[in-house]
């Protein structure tokens, strides 16, 4: 088996989860997304020795000598070699995560700023984060079975961000459908993310007025480093400006809404801009708007 599926190929989200659903349906629709394929649930079984066991005790026995298969090697080694190597953002696409009931949102790992050569490994490692003590004990208290699903992986081209952050296509605190909320800061949005630094804050009207802007006191910015232990250097600020224009955080609402009309719901996106292009990251339903009306 070739174990990688590139867009435009059909998503079964059954099997490949939400992450890679939403991307394969935002790439057909024509929302700039960086290079990406997925590598599918099967290259975790057949990387397996023998059947993977019901108890989490046994499983993460099995998973601390888990190495990836060599067909699925040769498959990542031929698709990167396509790509020209470079560096990739490594993060799950689990079933039962990132949807309108469940969000599992923080609970398995993400790697970024990846060598192609770690690639293969940084794959290994989201495996065993699928799994991971808190993963079983929010499918316990969620009340789904207990034992996880191996997570289809994400591999996507890394941006190395000028300004990257959040967007919600309806406001995340009162419910309002007619307001998106945009939170940006310099650099990758991991320091946003990560709760590391604060995040200027705009909220944007339906007709593109911005009619709130709320700047955060921001010191740090994250920034890609190749030779940083995890690809990432922490650079201090002083004195700069507000992350985007005006007309940026109207591109960016305006992205949250266009990923909001496809998929008929509010949806909460990550974003990023380089050399004054926009990037679709992700994007997924804002759960805790639930059945609120609309204004």
């Amino acid at each position: 088996m070739h174990y990688l599926l590139d867009p435009p190929h059909p998503i079964d989200p059954q099997r490949l989860g939400g992450k890679a659903t939403a991307l394969a349906r935002l790439s057909a629709a024509g929302l700039a997304i960086p290079d990406w394929f997925v590598v599918e649930p099967a290259a975790f079984e057949a990387s397996l020795l023998a059947p993977l066991p019901e108890t989490e005790v046994e499983v993460a026995q099995v998973l601390r000598a888990l190495t990836p298969s060599a067909a699925l090697l040769d498959a990542l080694k031929q698709r990167l070699l396509l790509a020209g190597g470079g560096h990739w953002a490594v993060r799950s696409s689990a079933l039962d995560e990132d949807g309108a009931q469940h969000s599992f949102a923080g609970q398995l790992e993400s790697w970024l700023n990846v060598p192609a050569e770690e690639v293969a490994q940084r794959v290994v490692d989201v495996w065993r984060s699928g799994f991971a003590a808190r993963v079983w004990a929010y499918r316990r208290e969620a009340g789904l079975p207990p034992r996880p699903h191996p997570p289809a992986v994400l591999v996507q081209r890394m941006i190395d961000a000028e300004a990257a952050g959040v967007a919600f296509a309806a406001d995340p605190v009162n419910g309002r459908r007619d307001v998106a909320v945009v939170s940006a800061v310099h650099g990758l949005g991991t320091a946003l993310v990560g709760g590391e630094a604060d995040a200027d804050t705009w909220r944007v009207d339906e007709a593109g007025s911005i009619i709130e802007f709320s700047p955060a006191d921001m010191h740090i910015a994250h920034r890609c480093d190749a030779e940083a232990s995890d690809g990432l250097r922490v650079e201090t600020l002083s004195g700069v400006g507000a992350p985007l224009s005006d007309a940026q955080v109207r591109e960016v609402a305006t992205l949250a809404r266009a990923a909001s009309r496809y998929f008929e719901r509010p949806q909460d996106i990550e974003w990023a801009m380089a050399d004054g292009r926009l990037y679709l990251l992700q994007s997924r339903p804002i759960t805790a708007l639930g059945a609120l009306a609309d204004p």
